[in-house]
């Protein structure tokens, strides 16, 4: 401090340069302020995503990032209703709307350019990685198919339901009460709907066993037809072996209209086991 003292006095050329740097050297500085510093230097609430103070990503990895998730978008904004409608419960409805109002846009508009960054924006904020791999698989099926996207946990979890309902497991039957209870669906509904899929199964099978005892006893009937005519005319061998042919079919009716009756039935009970699997499925991505 003496020295500075010591130089604005001694020259008056030096004076104005030295007052100039030492406003900055010397201004003392309140203990206040000084915890504002380093905080001040950087200010993390403006960031897109959450950083790590000091942490430096790699612009490769970011770039990449970017890549795919454009990718996500734009695939999501190609879907049809009938695709999109599949992944409904991977995404929150205003996703949804922001997807189907970048989709009414030409792909040349700026407007669907903006759409889709505004889109993109919110993957990245609101949904998790497990969603946006399924996303991205979706988007490559879509590419290659105009079927919808099949959601493994849902159709896994759908068959987990159906083979215990099938076995009256009271354990799953519970389970999908308490879930269809929570989404609106009476108890009644849900009860007839898994026992007409248990009696059409019962009934299929009864079909089927019928059909294959009567067709071991036609093929008996025709080898002893053709063994017991084998001294006869070869004109009766032929109609013996055209009646014993004749005689499986009968049962084939039976068989048709116990499947159709039993694809009926399982059409019903999978359309409401597919909306509890998607709300639990979407719950547990959520989380």
């Amino acid at each position: 401090m003496n020295v500075i003292c010591r130089m604005l006095t001694a020259s008056p050329s030096c004076a104005s340069k030295a007052s100039s740097r030492s406003s900055l050297a010397v201004r003392p500085v309140s203990r206040a302020c000084r915890g504002c510093i380093a905080v001040a230097s950087y200010d993390f609430t403006s960031a897109g995503s959450q950083r790590v103070p000091g942490e430096r990503r790699n612009r490769t990895i970011m770039k990449k990032e970017a890549r795919e998730l454009l990718f996500v978008v734009r695939g999501l904004t190609s879907m049809t209703d009938r695709q999109l409608k599949a992944l409904s419960h991977l995404l929150e409805v205003d996703i949804l709307e922001a997807v189907q109002v970048a989709a009414r846009l030409a792909r040349n508009n700026q407007g669907r350019k903006r759409q889709e960054a505004l889109i993109a924006a919110l993957l990245r904020t609101r949904v998790s990685e497990g969603v946006l791999d399924k996303l991205e698989e979706a988007v490559r099926v879509a590419e290659s198919s105009s079927n919808p996207y099949e959601d493994a946990d849902v159709s896994g979890r759908m068959d987990v339901w159906r083979e215990g309902l099938l076995e009256n497991d009271q354990e799953i039957m519970e389970e999908v009460l308490r879930r269809g209870q929570a989404a609106g669906i009476e108890a009644q509904q849900l009860r007839q709907l898994v026992r007409q899929y248990q009696q059409a199964t019962r009934e299929l099978e009864q079909a089927l066993q019928a059909a294959g005892s009567s067709s071991g006893e036609s093929a008996a009937t025709a080898e002893a037809g053709a063994s017991s005519s084998s001294g006869s005319s070869d004109e009766d061998a032929e109609v013996a072996a055209l009646l014993a042919a004749r005689a499986s079919p009968k049962i084939e009716p039976d068989v048709s209209k116990q499947r159709s009756a039993l694809r009926s039935a399982a059409r019903a009970l999978n359309k409401v086991l597919k909306k509890l699997a998607e709300t639990m499925v979407s719950e547990a991505t959520s989380a």
